[in-house]
């Protein structure tokens, strides 16, 4: 999709690392968007490091074990969408609003 909703928006993006999360990331940059990624696991054969999309995402090194941090890195990067490729982790709720409401927008199907 090239009608540029993904342009210059900050997005976190949880497992980077893996093949999900990795792929995920290289659509995201080719579509324009501001990543900033959560990366606990330094995987050598993914395709995040594979295709050195490091440098030219922000990398947020540890895990979904602190809300803490992710509060941080919300804040911090201002981010408007949270896509998290992996299980959810045990303290989040299936209802959890995991961005700032003030700058959220409605999604578009598909990426």
């Amino acid at each position: 999709m090239k009608n540029g909703f993904w342009r210059d928006r900050a997005v976190f993006i949880t497992g980077a690392t893996g093949l999900v999360g990795g792929w995920l990331t290289k659509r995201l940059l080719e579509q324009g968007a501001s990543v900033t990624t959560l990366v606990r696991d330094w995987v050598p054969a993914s395709e995040f490091v594979h295709q050195e999309l490091a440098e030219r995402v922000n990398v947020v090194r540890g895990g979904l074990s602190s809300p803490y941090l992710l509060e941080r890195v919300l804040g911090e990067y201002e981010i408007e969408v949270v896509f998290i490729s992996r299980r959810r982790p045990s303290w989040a709720s299936p209802t959890a609003i995991l961005f700032r409401p003030s700058r959220a927008t409605s999604a578009e199907p598909g990426i």
